[in-house]
């Protein structure tokens, strides 16, 4: 099938989407909603076609169309849902796949009223919808309402081999460049935006190291909060407890997977988080908000510790509580490998996309056919 995976911008996340499609023998063209830098075209060659560099936001529907057509394009995939998606439903001439990024569905589409308008148009003119976990999948459902959406909820998961037969020892040369061998670490990956939390993670190691002083923390990432990050990691005197090593490349994540005991994900909300993942297929117990899609793959006291992660007490509370029972990191870590192993290989649920493409394609069909028989 001649396929259009349209996005916002490009991320990892992306890259592994496009890659997946290119591998179940779909032509793709790739689009971006947003601006995306002109040298990341390059990458994206390799693996699909680009349908136009310049961003769709700014084209009108009758262009796109046009695009479409003359690229014989048989079938649209845009997320996440209400800003991509919901700006072209009803627009486009071809089947609609959408597909949700979890926070778009679980968190956004509630600060911004606007933004759940084009979620339910979106929902509504889906021929099928892909999501990654049941929260995401019982919200749009709700969403939807006397409309029963086709859903396809399965978890992006991780291609697990490249982590199971990884060689550990830059982890631990890292951890013993940092002087921290026998220092309980805890890690964060997340982008340093407002969503994620990172301040709220910071004062709550602040407290926590009072209690338990040789604990250290891994911060990596950037963003929009990095000088305020920074100033406040060194107006508390963190700066020699709290290593970052700033944005960095998928292929060095495993070095500070690791170089960790502990990892945490405070995002204000996830569906199955392919960091938190990654973590678990490495055998990191995980300090996780208690809430959306954490609770499908975090289960407290078994692969981790589940708290209001909006709260530094609470989230201190539970990091010393993991620092105590260190004597059971590894069969948390164990625990966790299982999880992932069982339920997130991304080699055997990418298919899954192929059988949303199918069913999108028999409905939008099916939906013709009724218009043209004056059913609708």
């Amino acid at each position: 099938m001649r396929v259009c995976y349209l996005t916002s911008g490009y991320t990892v996340h992306d890259r592994r989407f496009l890659q997946a499609i290119k591998d179940l023998n779909h032509e793709c063209w790739f689009a971006a909603w947003q601006p995306v830098k002109p040298e990341k075209f390059t990458e994206i060659s390799y693996i699909a076609n680009v349908l136009t560099e310049e961003p769709l936001q700014t084209m009108e529907s009758s262009c796109l169309n046009t695009l479409l057509t003359m690229n014989e394009i048989e079938l649209m995939h845009a997320g996440p849902i209400p800003d991509v998606a919901g700006s072209v439903a009803g627009k486009i001439n071809i089947p609609l796949v959408s597909m949700s990024w979890g926070s778009d569905i679980l968190v956004q589409i509630e600060d911004d009223p606007l933004l759940m308008l084009r979620a339910m148009k979106a929902i509504e003119y889906s021929d099928a919808i892909i999501c990654d976990c049941h929260y995401v999948e019982d919200k749009i459902k709700k969403l939807a309402g006397q409309r029963k959406p086709t859903v396809f909820n399965f978890p992006w998961g991780i291609s697990q081999q490249r982590y199971l037969q990884r060689n550990k020892k830059h982890g631990i040369k890292k951890r013993n460049e940092l002087g921290w061998k026998d220092n309980p670490v805890f890690l964060s990956v997340r982008n340093w935006e407002p969503h994620y939390q990172i301040e709220n993670l910071i004062h709550a190691f602040y407290r926590m190291l009072k209690k338990v002083p040789l604990s250290r923390l891994i911060l990596v990432g950037n963003g929009s909060q990095s000088d305020h990050i920074y100033h406040l990691i060194y107006n508390l005197k963190l700066d020699k407890f709290i290593y970052c090593p700033g944005k960095v490349a998928e292929e060095e994540m495993l070095t500070y997977y690791d170089a960790a005991d502990v990892f945490i994900n405070t995002s204000r909300s996830d569906g199955s988080s392919i960091s938190l993942l990654e973590a678990m297929i490495c055998g990191l117990p995980s300090i996780v908000n208690n809430a959306y899609g954490n609770l499908e793959w975090i289960e407290h006291g078994i692969t981790g510790w589940t708290v209001d992660c909006s709260d530094a007490a609470f989230l201190s509370n539970a990091m010393v509580d993991a620092c105590n029972q260190s004597v059971k990191w590894e069969a948390m870590g164990r625990a966790a490998i299982k999880k992932v192993k069982e339920k997130a290989n991304w080699d055997q649920n990418f298919y899954k996309i192929s059988m949303a493409y199918e069913t999108a394609f028999r409905n939008y069909q099916s939906v013709q056919r009724e218009i043209s028989y004056g059913v609708y």
